[in-house]
Formats: structure tokens, sequence, C-alpha cells
């Protein structure tokens, strides 16, 4: 299923806007890496986290605060264009847990799932997004399978279940067929692909916009299930700068709301 900017718009003023809900947002980390950041999430940062060794969760890269601006920025620049403000993001009344694993140059820091998982929980998430992949050529894997079972209890150490719903990018390894990545691939996850953007008046692709746009990957799976499971607009999208990250990246996320890659 495609979702188009339209819709979204009309979700918002219908009063879903993510008030109540937390979103956990596994990447490069957040602005300067504190609950009282430099961006408009300024009040709904509930909690910044590190792991792997990293000495902070600032984003030194900047893909993080990109990320979490599509999520839940609220355009209060009042700047925009006919499809919306920028910095405007799906959820603009949600809540963020940043969690970061990425250091400056994108590079993984070794974590255990289940200890991002438990953490996101314990600080109220309900949602967990990983804009980031393992290109696994649809292959099902152990990482998937690990993902699958977060969905069902992400705190083993917590009695009962707690269910824990986890979206994942599907990769840039597009255009060909069994390029989707790993964890996006699992059975329990929402895949999520990228469609081309409505400004035609940047560089683009000639398909439209309802179209993948070119990087993103597809399935199907090894096993012949369908992914992903939804796309949305992926390229040309304006969302929050970091105070902390690299000037010369800003072309990049403009350009294509692009995953990081996480090494196996």
């Amino acid at each position: 299923y495609t979702v188009h900017v339209s819709e979204i718009n009309v979700v918002q003023q219908l009063g879903f806007d993510g008030a109540g809900v937390t979103v956990a947002v596994v990447d490069s980390g957040l602005d300067n890496g504190l609950v009282v950041n430099r961006t408009d999430l300024l009040g709904r940062t509930k909690a910044v986290l590190f792991y792997g060794g990293l000495a902070n969760g600032a984003d030194e890269h900047g893909h993080g605060t990109h990320v979490a601006g599509i999520i839940a920025g609220r355009g209060i620049t009042l700047e925009g264009d006919e499809f919306g403000y920028y910095g405007l993001g799906v959820a603009p009344g949600a809540q963020l847990v940043a969690q970061r694993v990425f250091d400056a140059n994108g590079d993984f820091r070794s974590v255990a799932r289940e200890t991002l998982t438990r953490d996101a929980v314990r600080n109220g998430a309900v949602i967990g997004n990983n804009s980031w992949t393992v290109e696994a050529q649809g292959h099902y894997d152990v990482g998937a399978q690990q993902f699958d079972d977060l969905v069902r209890d992400a705190d083993f150490d917590t009695p009962g279940d707690q269910p824990y719903l986890m979206v994942f990018a599907a990769g840039n390894a597009g255009p060909g067929p069994h390029t989707i990545g790993s964890p996006a691939l699992g059975k329990n996850v929402i895949a999520v692909g990228a469609s081309q953007g409505p400004r035609s008046g940047f560089l683009s692709y000639d398909d439209g916009i309802g179209a993948l746009a070119n990087p993103s990957s597809r399935g199907p799976c090894d096993d012949g299930r369908i992914k992903p499971d939804l796309v949305a607009p992926g390229t040309w999208i304006a969302s929050l700068l970091s105070v902390s990250g690299q000037v010369e990246r800003i072309h990049l996320f403009i350009h294509h709301a692009a995953n990081l890659r996480r090494p196996r």
C-alpha cells in the first residue's frame, strides 16, 4: 500500500497526530544528545540513551535527528510549499525515546537486540522505528527471527508478554527483486519502502509518485512473502538538522530518506 502526503494531512486534520504515543528511534542519536535539545522535539523527548561504548546520545551523523523529525516534527517555522510545511512529521503529537547505536561515521556499535527493546518499553515506547538494514537478498536470517520474537515480548525480564510494534526500513539495495534487507524481511515486523516524493521541481525519477524510488529495496522474500508491507514518500524529505551533525550530509538526507546499513 502506498501512503500519499495528502492522506497524512487528512489523518492529522481528523485528530490522529500521535498524541499519547511514544516512539523509540534506534539510530545515530538526537541533536545535542540531551532531553533538552535544540529542535522542535523539545518537551517531547522522554529519554536519550546510548550504547556500545558511545560517550553520549548526540547525533554526530545527522541521520537520527532527520528521522526523528520525519516522525514527530511540528514544522514550527511554518515554511513550506503546496505539499505541506517543511519539517512537519507524520505524528507531530508523539513523544520520542532516542536510542543511539551509530557513531559519527554511521557505523553500528554492538548492543543486544533485547536490550534495545527492553529499554524502549520501559521508557514507555509502544513503537520502535529502525531506519537501518542489513543486506540479506530476501533470506530470513537469525537477526530477523530474533526481532520477530521481540515483537511478541520486548522485555524478557518482566512477567507476561510486553508486545512492541517494530518498523524497519526495507533498504537501499533496489531496484532489483529479492533485495529486501533484514530485519525488514521478518514475519512480525513492518517493512517500509520509499515511494517517489511529490516535489517534481527537484531531481527525481520519471515514474511519478505512484512508483517506488529507484534505490528502495524490493521483495519477494526467499519463502515467497511479499515485502515491503507499505511504502511512503522517501525522496526530497525536509526534516530536522542536528546541531552536532555534519553539514555536508544535509543534501543526502533531503534528497533521499536514506537508511543506515548495520554490519552483521
